[in-house]
């Protein structure tokens, strides 16, 4: 009878090691079992010897210890990952892949001190006529227009911290000189130009710049305020021009 009882025991015990395998590595899995062994093992040397032998107890308390550390461990491993997944999900924007709002935010704190004596140029970026796009096409083409427009700038400014700070607004804090902002700014208008020949999709950013050698006092949200007005000025620009006046359009 007694036995018997051990043989269901370690059936269930078998039955837990089947289940808990399938949450934790191969290499934890191989361990395992041979935990799973060892107390196999220990339980039917004690019943061959008589119970001489006592070996029972002993593998079954060692093995439940590496189960339980190991168990400990896989569930660190898998809040690491959780953890993880969910600083992705906060810090990444889920549209364009680029850094969220968020992350954003904390790029402020970052540089929130004075830094004229930081070589750092921010740009703000807005997306002309995705509202047209939208009322035309759809908001599933908007969006659409919003990834490009996002891979074109994260092509660009490759190196460079890419935010998408709103629905069709982008901020890049790029290090580097005043005259390295500017050579990426042609470089933007260029990639710009190119995408418009080969895709149907056509992009338009009113993009305002501004180096920290211009912020007489101050952090990167100064700075980025500066940029921003520059950037209202281009988009003013833009909207001058009667083809694509928002007023003859509605």
């Amino acid at each position: 009878m007694i036995t018997l009882i051990w043989v269901i025991i370690l059936i269930v015990i078998a039955d837990s090691f089947n289940h808990f395998s399938k949450g934790i590595s191969k290499k934890q899995k191989y361990i395992t079992y041979y935990i799973g062994c060892v107390v196999y093992l220990g339980v039917i040397l004690q019943d061959l010897s008589n119970r001489f032998i006592h070996t029972s107890c002993i593998s079954i308390t060692i093995g439940y210890i590496i189960i339980l550390l190991l168990f400990q461990n896989n569930n660190l491993n898998f809040s690491d990952q959780t953890i993880t997944k969910q600083e992705y999900l906060i810090t990444t924007d889920a549209l364009t892949g680029l850094g969220s709002r968020y992350s954003y935010e904390k790029e402020l704190k970052t540089f929130a001190k004075n830094i004229q004596d930081k070589e750092v140029v921010a740009y703000s970026i807005d997306l002309n006529g995705l509202k047209g796009t939208n009322d035309t096409y759809g908001h599933q083409e908007g969006d659409m227009l919003i990834k490009e427009a996002a891979l074109v700038i994260h092509d660009t400014f490759r190196g460079s911290r890419c935010f998408r700070t709103g629905g069709d607004e982008f901020a890049i804090v790029a290090i580097g000189k005043p005259d390295h902002g500017k050579e990426l700014l042609t470089k933007l208008k260029d990639n710009i130009a190119m995408y418009n020949r080969k895709s149907r999709l056509k992009i338009s950013l009113s993009v305002g710049m501004a180096s920290s050698k211009e912020v007489v006092s101050g952090g990167l949200r100064e700075l980025m305020a500066l940029a921003d007005q520059r950037m209202y000025q281009e988009k003013r620009k833009y909207y001058m021009d009667p083809k694509h006046d928002r007023r003859k359009n509605r």
